[in-house]
């Protein structure tokens, strides 16, 4: 049922009851340090003057306590800000945290060079943050955070080598076989364990051009180029096996293919625990690294809306942010 619309006056009485909630409210210490020493590096020092006071106000009021998302929050914000002091805008909180005006920042010359996945996440990031700071920005009661459960992360580059070097040294040669199967089926095409599934050696096609691809079945049906990296472990996944063959497991009526494979695997303790959702992460993170439009992406990878795109691309930011 949709939310009941409450006049202005009512949005400014909630808002108010908002703010005298948290007056005098401080940060944990490790969140208070990140935010006193902030020094933007792309953000004039005499435009950074001007937003100081109001991005403390606003990430005093946010109830994010992790320190990486805190972090991103700050510095979208603080480019939020100075956008808006370079407009000649007021830094009037309930006029700023508002969708409307986030909106107008994404679609404005500051986020131009960003790509559509990136400026979604900013999008989502902000308005995510407007909810907690100015719950009644969009005429609604909405004191409450509403976030999406993010996927687990991409693997790096060094575990993501470290599972290669796992799946190539099994005790036997049918689980040799059926881990490289998922490993590079996973980092080097993005199958998830329902891809798998569904997946005969004949489905692995070597073409004329020198690709390797793989014919995806079922209802996210799609043909996927397999990265060169992992064409050799793809090629050891179904050596041996008749074009009608399984690719993992005996027949193609079993449920969570990979989950047996990798629970049949050795993995040392030094390996992050192997799971095909976080192989295919890490091959949609590579996609979103390369000059792909993302139409492309989302076909190749069997996706109908941007949302694991999002998901992903903060990881990406997060990281970027650390490396900095």
């Amino acid at each position: 049922m949709p939310a009941k619309k409450i006049s202005r006056a009512e949005a400014r009485r909630q808002a108010a009851a908002h703010r005298e909630r948290l007056e005098g409210q401080r940060l944990p210490e490790t969140l208070e340090h990140l935010l006193a020493n902030y020094q933007p590096q792309r953000i004039t020092p005499k435009i950074y003057a001007v937003v100081r006071p109001t991005l403390i106000d606003i990430m005093r009021r946010s109830t994010t306590r992790g320190e990486e998302k805190f972090r991103k929050q700050r510095n979208n914000t603080a480019k939020f800000l100075a956008w808006n002091v370079e407009r000649g805008q007021d830094l009037d909180i309930a006029a700023l945290m508002t969708p409307g005006r986030i909106h107008e920042f994404i679609a404005s010359a500051a986020c131009e060079t960003l790509s559509d996945v990136s400026r979604a996440a900013l999008r989502s990031d902000l308005k995510e943050l407007a909810r907690q700071v100015n719950p009644s920005a969009d005429g609604h009661e909405s004191t409450a955070s509403i976030s999406r459960p993010r996927i687990k992360p991409p693997y790096t580059a060094q575990e993501a080598a470290s599972i290669v070097r796992v799946a190539r040294s099994q005790s036997t040669e049918s689980r040799t076989r059926q881990l490289c199967a998922c490993v590079g089926l996973g980092l080097g095409a993005g199958l998830d364990s329902t891809d798998l599934r569904r997946l005969s050696a004949g489905d692995i096609e070597a073409r004329e051009d020198g690709l390797l691809v793989v014919h995806v079945q079922g209802r996210r049906a799609r043909v996927v180029p397999i990265r060169d990296s992992y064409v050799e472990l793809v090629q050891i996944g179904v050596r041996g096996l008749r074009p009608s063959a399984a690719v993992i497991g005996a027949s193609h009526d079993r449920r969570n293919v990979a989950g047996r494979v990798v629970a049949q695997a050795v993995v040392p303790s030094t390996v992050p625990p192997i799971e095909q959702s976080r192989l295919r992460a890490t091959w949609l993170a590579h996609l979103l690294q390369q000059p792909i439009p993302i139409l492309d992406v989302l076909e190749v990878a069997g996706l109908r809306s941007v949302q694991t795109l999002v998901d992903i691309a903060r990881y990406l930011r997060d990281e970027q942010e650390v490396g900095r």
